[in-house]
């Protein structure tokens, strides 16, 4: 259903609104990219990360107010942000004498106020604690759900109105989320998760055949070029390209027997489904995708349709996937890093066929998928500031953006829904279209 389009924008490299001698502009990559993919795939939800200034990666939405992301089709767009316990890290609001009541104010002037003005929809795409000190870090988590449930002040009532839904958000699936070893289910996170659960989404999902790798993609692995403090001698034309057409429609007649998927789009502070119903991401972190396993963790010990199921009834709606640029042109998981015999239809499949085989099965049973590019080279995560490595051949802004429109389009649907009549927030006023739909993919986060 989306595209995480890149996790943890850093500083100093990352900018927002503003470019330097080595310094690149993540609100116009993030623009370029989300219209690339919404030119092929016009459904798709796009979740821009804010930057990592003065706290944690990808938590910093300040910029907005004054250089938002303008995509092609604004009603695609999420902000996405990262909150973490002081486990992670003793960050200054920790120590402050006014905590735990400090909380609100702080997460309301990074990105929350987005939310509590009705602006964007906001997606808390990763957070979790280990409760190493129980007293804060309960009383961090408490406040954080409380937050995300809609109450915006201290009163213990929520700001939203009627039939809204509160902030959208994804655990961790181990260590700081629900699975203690992919096998025990942490009891005492889900306690605390457990008024923020939200309906499966809209579903069934038709049956799809993805696509192969395109030929084109090398079959190497590009090395790695020295990075360190690189210099930039142009910034890159990075214009936003106006939208293409919406994709053909195929006759209606397809639709004899075939179940309706709905998509979804934003308006204010939610994110809605067809009918205009608020609609809640409430999903886990599967990570793995994005390692030199290249291949789910867990799947040593569990099939990956297990897990999945027990996901799915422990009342989430949705997995995040984590991946890496270099896990779409790896040709076999690491040796070791899955048990065929307990996952025998991922024996031979590339890591990228092996992600078909999670996202097929995830809408076979309900769950939707939203795709995070966590880095270009797997396990370089927190190495990597920018969404491409500068002066290495293959990692470049293009293929960043090339692959999200790979995967766009190997996801895209193949079902058409009903005529729908699109409200005036909805693209172009009073804008008739029918709408393309397909698979349990909606969307991605284009950078973490």
């Amino acid at each position: 259903i989306g595209a995480d389009l890149w996790n943890d924008p850093k500083p100093p490299l990352s900018a927002w609104g503003w470019v330097g001698p080595n310094t690149r502009d993540w609100r116009i990559a993030a623009q370029t990219a989300g219209n690339a993919i919404l030119a092929v795939n016009s459904q798709w939800l796009i979740f821009v990360e804010g930057l990592g200034t003065n706290g944690w990666p990808g938590s910093d939405l300040t910029y907005v107010q004054s250089n938002p992301v303008v995509l092609s089709m604004p009603s695609q767009l999420v902000y996405s942000v990262h909150e973490l316990s002081q486990d992670a890290y003793n960050q200054t609001w920790f120590s402050d004498p006014t905590y735990p009541t400090n909380l609100r104010a702080l997460w309301r002037s990074r990105w929350g106020y987005l939310a509590e003005n009705a602006k964007s929809p906001i997606f808390v795409g990763c957070f979790g604690t280990f409760f190493v000190n129980a007293v804060k870090d309960d009383q961090w988590l408490t406040q954080l759900v409380n937050y995300m449930n809609g109450q915006f002040t201290s009163d213990g009532v929520s700001d939203l109105k009627a039939g809204q839904m509160g902030l959208s958000w994804s655990v961790g699936l181990q260590d700081i989320g629900i699975f203690l070893n992919y096998k025990t289910v942490d009891t005492k996170t889900m306690s605390y998760l457990k008024s923020s659960f939200a309906p499966l989404l809209s579903g069934p999902v038709p049956s799809y055949t993805p696509t192969s790798i395109p030929s084109s993609r090398p079959s190497f692995i590009p090395s790695l070029s020295p990075t360190a403090t690189p210099t930039f001698t142009a910034q890159p034309s990075l214009k936003p390209t106006a939208p293409s057409a919406l994709p053909t429609l195929r006759p209606t007649n397809i639709l004899n027997g075939a179940q309706i998927f709905a998509y979804y789009s934003t308006i204010g502070n939610q994110i809605i489904d067809n009918n205009g119903s608020s609609i809640r991401i409430a999903a886990v972190n599967w990570f793995g995708f994005e390692t030199k396993a290249f291949a789910l963790s867990g799947l040593k010990s569990r099939g990956y349709k297990s897990i999945i199921n027990q996901v799915l009834s422990l009342g989430f709606n949705a997995i995040r996937l984590p991946f890496s640029g270099q896990m779409l042109i790896t040709p076999l998981p690491l040796n070791g890093s899955i048990n065929f015999n307990l996952n025998p239809d991922l024996n031979g499949l590339s890591p990228l066929q092996c992600m078909d085989q999670v996202v097929k099965y995830c809408g076979a049973v309900g769950l939707r998928v939203i795709l995070d590019r966590h880095s270009s080279l797997a396990d370089n995560g927190w190495k990597e500031s920018l969404w491409f490595i500068p002066n290495d051949p293959y990692y470049t802004e293009n293929q960043f953006i090339q692959d999200w429109q790979m995967l766009a389009q190997r996801y895209a649907g193949t079902y058409i829904s009903q005529v729908t009549i699109l409200k005036p927030y909805h693209y172009n006023k009073y804008f008739r279209s029918m709408r393309v739909k397909g698979t349990t993919v909606i969307g991605a986060d284009l950078w973490n």
